[in-house]
């Protein structure tokens, strides 16, 4: 009998241990996969730049005033680096191998200034503005910006961001309700036992005790395979595609995973003590 009673119950929580699973494996994917872009469309803002080439006879006051003026326009530029004639040259040789200033017998590459915009500026009016400004400004030979990507992608990535952050909203939404109505279900066949526990006389923590210790270990659990299930995934997706391997930060993923833990305790435990509280407040009778 006793051996029955323990295969009921293991059985009973298997269901819930796995919605539980599912459900944050789920919800755990989807925060990696928002994160790994988050980190992402953050990187490539924060390389978004236009190119400021300087007239070979461009005097040193030209050019001088010309940092001065970028850099002063704080709203806009974030950073402001100067590439020399021999600086470029030699990043040429380095990038394809071949110094051509030995067959030409002269530096044709020019000096210039690498502009890097701010994030939240990245598809501003006045960048374009600037860019025009900057195109008029004595000593510019000319400017190199990729006109779409710094009109757009700020855009862009901040309504994607929006859009993530929704999702993530209405997934933990969807998750919270299908765990508790998982642990609800789970309850309804005990209820009569529940019952039948307070009025022989047991106090409400004597009852709730074993319960809420359940809940613990089935959170865990479930959370536990969720875990693994989301580091199988990760395994699997670095290896057929190695280029996502600095997708997944190591930190990004201890986080998510504690989160996961933390979450799955903390909905089964928040939704037993809602369930045992409505069925120690209700009268025998409400129980059928």
């Amino acid at each position: 009998m006793a051996t029955e009673r323990t295969y009921k119950r293991h059985t009973s929580n298997l269901p819930v241990i796995i919605s539980i699973a599912l459900v944050l494996y789920v919800l755990g994917g989807f925060g990696l996969f928002f994160w790994s872009a988050y980190t992402v469309s953050n990187e490539v803002q924060s390389n978004l730049k236009f190119e400021v080439f300087i007239d070979d006879n461009a005097t040193d006051e030209q050019v001088k005033n010309l940092q001065n003026d970028l850099k002063n326009n704080t709203t806009l530029v974030r950073e402001l680096h100067y590439i020399s004639k021999d600086e470029a040259a030699q990043s040429f040789v380095q990038e394809f191998g071949e110094d051509f200033t030995e067959v030409l017998q002269f530096n044709p590459l020019k000096a210039s200034l690498e502009v890097f915009i701010t994030n939240e500026h990245s598809n501003d009016a006045d960048l374009e503005e600037l860019i025009q400004k900057t195109e008029n400004a004595d000593g510019v030979y000319e400017v190199k910006y990729a006109k779409p990507v710094l009109q757009n992608v700020g855009t862009q990535l901040r309504n994607l961001s929006i859009v993530f952050i929704v999702l993530i909203a209405l997934l933990l939404i969807i998750s919270l309700a299908l765990i508790d109505n998982s642990i609800r279900l789970s309850f309804y066949a005990q209820r009569f036992l529940i019952k039948s526990m307070q009025l022989v006389g047991a106090t409400k923590g004597f009852i709730l005790r074993p319960y809420l210790s359940r809940a613990v270990i089935q959170g865990f659990l479930g959370a536990l395979i969720a875990i693994t299930l989301i580091t199988a995934s990760v395994f699997f997706t670095t290896q057929t595609f190695p280029i996502t391997k600095d997708l997944f930060n190591p930190l990004h993923l201890i986080t998510i995973y504690a989160a996961l833990a933390l979450t799955g305790i903390f909905i089964t435990v928040s939704s037993s003590l809602l369930v045992m509280r409505k069925y120690l407040g209700s009268s025998i009778y409400k129980l059928y």
